[in-house]
């Protein structure tokens, strides 16, 4: 089972151990799989790594709660310190974007990606001549190619030629778009995201964000 390491003051770990008696295995929390697994017969030890029951410098002895709704209470605040110290977890997503009217995305294929909880979009994407590509990003890879090319404006910028034949990367959550298509033929892309499941393919940025 995962432990959650907590430095005391003394300068040792100490472990938080959710199962049953027995010494502490090291290992990153997963914060969801820690609450489902949680069994209300286990009891939570807290010890300290310098060797004593009951540390006078870091206050963290050994002890047991045997009542279920205090140990969920302390799992809480001790899982609320691990987000606090920055484990990257996300509790809210952006809002999926709508496409103008010159824009139309379709899906050719949509895979799920086996032991993972990605899954893989192709598709294809056509901007017609005056359509200005929303600002936005993708909970994963998106790896695309030019089909058909045209010109294009980026904000502030020269109009420029999208070739056919373009290879294009967007890095996960990276803000991209927001150029103009500005020439007499319609950009056409195929593209190929790997995204998380459950999450907007097409996700808005907050108003702060600068474009790639």
């Amino acid at each position: 089972m995962p432990n959650v390491e907590l430095p005391g003051p003394c300068g040792f770990a100490s472990v938080m151990n959710f199962g049953r008696c027995g010494p502490p295995a090291r290992a990153n929390p997963n914060i969801a799989d820690l609450l489902h697994r949680l069994d209300p017969r286990d009891s939570i030890v807290l010890s300290s790594d310098c060797g004593r029951s009951a540390c006078s410098s870091c206050s963290y002895g050994r002890f047991r709660r045997e009542e279920p709704m205090r140990k969920l209470t302390i799992a809480l605040a001790m899982l609320a310190g691990v987000l606090v110290g920055g484990s990257g977890v996300q509790l809210s997503f952006a809002q999926e974007i709508q496409h103008p009217p010159g824009m139309h995305h379709s899906i050719l294929k949509r895979v799920d990606l086996p032991g993972t909880n990605m899954e893989i979009i192709l598709g294809i994407v056509e901007v017609q001549p005056g359509t200005t590509i929303p600002r936005h990003f993708h909970y994963g890879e998106e790896v695309s190619y030019v089909l058909e090319g045209t010109m294009v404006q980026a904000p502030d910028k020269e109009p420029q030629m999208m070739q056919t034949g373009t290879p294009v990367h967007n890095a996960r959550e990276v803000v991209h778009g927001g150029a103009k298509v500005v020439g007499d033929k319609p950009l056409k892309i195929l593209t190929n995201h790997i995204v998380e499941k459950g999450k907007p393919l097409y996700a808005e940025p907050k108003k702060s964000t600068s474009v790639q």
